[in-house]
């Protein structure tokens, strides 16, 4: 009976007890981005485990670690047995180190640690195969002892320990935290394990270094400290403390100390600029010319979602000093290069980036890149000579002789010695063009410059009798225009005095159409547009300021001069936001009708989904009553605003209701994906308000959690994790 799947259809769970209930032998295999695991069965018990097929468990390392040998007995009986075929664990029961029952029972707590770290994958797929568990894929040492684990046992342990492990997780994130023991705790009432991390807990010594020093599991290890901590035994260190020993260890030259502790205080503050910075020196004086160009371009994009493009030019362009052979950086770069539009060094970057991806063998990327660059800068030879060297180089000559003649096209006027260089250039690429090298021979005797004279002088004189003749024909059409935009304004005098400036916008249009060629027509129809605009915004002034019906009259007054597609839809979008404004009272009051509110008001509250209504909603939905909350925050769901964000932190703090705290943590829940999209800039003002909450017993663990949602980290619940 063989079988496979994927863990996010069936759970490894319902695996493990399919293979006990039908009793199977085989393997089960599970593939991760990382590995594949596998886990050998008998009948339905567990027997082995591997971490990868053929390769030997570290059990010399586990039975060091906790506590079973000593480590420098071990050294010396595995420099006395090296050329021994049997595995370290009959070696050591030999040598009289364990006995045989110890030995297999330390084993078997092995296996089951990993198996129990195996029910914390998500993402993974399994193959299970019959037959017996292959030596070549299990160590042989384990094999030998013929273990018989209880699947049921496992299965029941595994799922407690993943409840555990999502407590523990909001306490202690990762191997590199690092806690220190607070006074009291050698009074308090603890557990042998809780006293014994403890006393490591100093502020210097990280869990996953911790692990080598007690005999305990990091499972065992993760819980006491997070037992100690909601205890008010011991708190994880600040971002401050960890800042002062990274600089500490970077002036005794411990670098590698220094970097560990400012990760592990941007783990906590992910987007400290001061730390990023120190990191990144630290890095570069390392050595490290890599790892620090990702920092600067970390930080670059953290200058880019505040708006400082100026800065975030900078620090790509250090990014790419360090680490000039990346394309990502250097596409960045570029990108940002093209929002400040500054030639120069667009042209510097295109290069480069051109430069890289050709020495990557990347000839398409970097022939598209240069042709943006074409597009972009038609009038520039610099791109055109770039792309023709590209071309050339890609064995397509012919085009890259006519890129270097459009080049030189441009150069004529200005540089002909230069322009003259490109087309002989262009002449050797593609021989048998006869008109190019007439062009060549013509600019070496001397016959296009005299042609060149010849047409200017005629241009000029045609260029001036036109002239003259036209400027009588536009001087007196400029001046009826003239008149006409003074009349039209005149005759909508008393409207746009009345507050509605959009009402000679007709008059305007009309006469940009009659005059189309005249400075007076263009000025008009740009004034429309701006009088419209003006109209448009004074109408939202007055939605913000809570005068509907005022906005709707507004509206009713202007809107046949709108004619424009966005401000069509702007108008129309405000015309339902101030019907809606003036209908709220009475459909809210509707949706919390007592006893039993009015289903179909509650219904529509909830189905008003379009954006234009994202602003009437976060209005009312702090100060709704319950149903009509609820129905208020179904809408902001779908919705699904950045701006939803920090009303739906605040509302999450204090709510009592099961309804509404389902719909507040899909909101919340969200987060992560706005984040991402560098939109986050939306609630960061709400940080200290939560961070004042975690002081509060009755909301510090709704503040714990929702500080993770928005950050992105782990946030410690209430004041012992602080």
């Amino acid at each position: 009976m063989a079988f496979s799947g994927d863990l996010k259809n069936l759970g490894l769970g319902d695996v493990f007890q399919n293979i006990q209930a039908n009793r199977l032998t085989g393997s089960l295999r599970i593939t991760d981005r990382e590995r594949t695991r596998i886990v050998g069965f008998q009948e339905g018990a567990v027997v082995a485990v591997a971490l990868a097929a053929g390769e030997p468990l570290p059990l010399a390392e586990h039975l060091c670690q906790r506590g079973h040998v000593n480590r420098e007995r071990l050294a010396r009986l595995a420099e006395k047995t090296r050329r021994s075929r049997k595995g370290i664990v009959e070696r050591v029961v030999e040598a009289g180190l364990m006995t045989a029952e110890a030995a297999k029972d330390a084993v078997a707590e092995y296996v089951m640690e990993q198996v129990y770290d195996l029910f914390l994958l998500t993402q993974a797929t399994f193959a299970f195969a019959e037959g017996e568990p292959a030596a070549t894929d299990f160590d042989p040492d384990v094999l030998r002892l013929q273990l018989r684990l209880d699947t049921s046992a496992l299965l029941m342990e595994s799922m407690r320990r993943k409840d555990e492990w999502e407590r523990i997780g909001k306490v202690v994130a990762s191997d590199r935290d690092l806690f220190v023991a607070l006074e009291g705790y050698a009074e308090a009432e603890l557990g042998d394990e809780a006293r014994a991390v403890a006393e490591h807990l100093d502020m210097h010594t990280d869990l996953g270094t911790l692990a080598s020093r007690v005999p305990l599991s990091r499972f065992a290890l993760h819980k006491a400290v997070y037992d100690l901590v909601t205890q008010g035994l011991a708190r994880p260190c600040t971002p401050e403390e960890l800042t002062e020993l990274a600089e500490s260890a970077a002036g005794e030259g411990e670098f590698e100390a220094a970097v560990r502790f400012l990760d592990q205080a941007l783990a906590l503050n992910r987007n400290d600029i001061r730390l990023r910075v120190r990191l990144a020196e630290l890095y570069e004086e390392m050595g490290r010319g890599r790892d620090a160009a990702a920092e600067y371009a970390f930080l670059g994009r953290l200058a880019e979602e505040r708006g400082d493009l100026k800065e975030a030019k900078l620090r790509y362009a250090r990014a790419t000093e360090l680490d000039a052979g990346d394309p990502r950086l250097l596409e960045r770069r570029l990108a940002l290069v093209e929002k400040s539009g500054d030639d120069a060094e667009h042209s510097s970057a295109v290069r480069e980036l051109a430069d890289v991806l050709m020495k990557l063998g990347s000839r398409e990327k970097a022939r598209e890149v240069l042709e943006a660059a074409v597009a972009r800068h038609r009038r520039d030879p610099a791109y055109l000579e770039h792309l023709a060297a590209v071309h050339h180089e890609t064995g397509q000559s012919r085009r890259a002789a006519q890129l270097l003649v459009e080049a030189a096209d441009l150069l004529e006027g200005q540089e002909p010695e230069r322009s003259l260089a490109l087309c002989r250039e262009a002449l050797g690429m593609d021989p048998n063009d006869q008109a190019l090298e007439r062009r060549v021979r013509d600019a070496e005797t001397g016959a296009v410059e005299r042609r060149r004279r010849r047409r200017l002088l005629w241009t000029g004189a045609g260029a001036l009798v036109c002239l003259i003749s036209g400027a009588s024909v536009f001087a007196s059409r400029e001046i009826r225009s003239a008149h006409a935009a003074l009349a039209a304004l005149e005759a909508a005098f008393a409207d746009v005095a009345a507050g509605r400036p959009a009402a000679p916008a007709t008059g305007l249009r009309l006469l940009a159409q009659e005059h189309p060629l005249t400075r007076a027509g263009r000025t008009a129809s740009r004034v429309a547009e701006e009088l419209v605009e003006l109209h448009l915004s004074g109408v939202e002034r007055l939605l913000r300021e809570g005068r509907a019906s005022e906005a709707l009259a507004a509206l009713d007054g202007g809107t046949a001069h709108v004619q424009r597609a966005d401000h069509l839809a702007r108008a129309a979008a405000m015309q339902e936001r101030a019907q809606l404004e003036i209908a709220a009272a009475g459909l809210l009051a509707r949706a919390e009708q007592m006893p039993v509110p009015d289903e179909a008001a509650v219904e529509a509250l909830a189905r008003m989904t379009h954006p234009s209504l994202l602003d009437f909603h976060l209005g009312h939905v702090a100060s709704a009553g319950p149903h009509a909350r609820k129905a208020l925050l179904r809408a902001l769901a779908v919705l699904d605003s950045p701006r939803t964000i920090p009303v739906a932190a605040r509302l999450f703090l204090t709510s009592l209701d099961p309804e509404v705290d389902k719909v507040l943590r899909t909101i919340l829940a969200g987060a992560g994906r706005h984040r991402e999209a560098g939109q986050d800039a939306e609630w960061r003002h709400v940080y200290p308000e939560l961070e004042r909450s975690l002081e509060r017993q009755e909301l510090a663990l709704r503040a714990a959690q929702t500080l993770e949602w928005l950050r992105g980290t782990p946030a410690a619940p209430g004041p012992q994790g602080r």
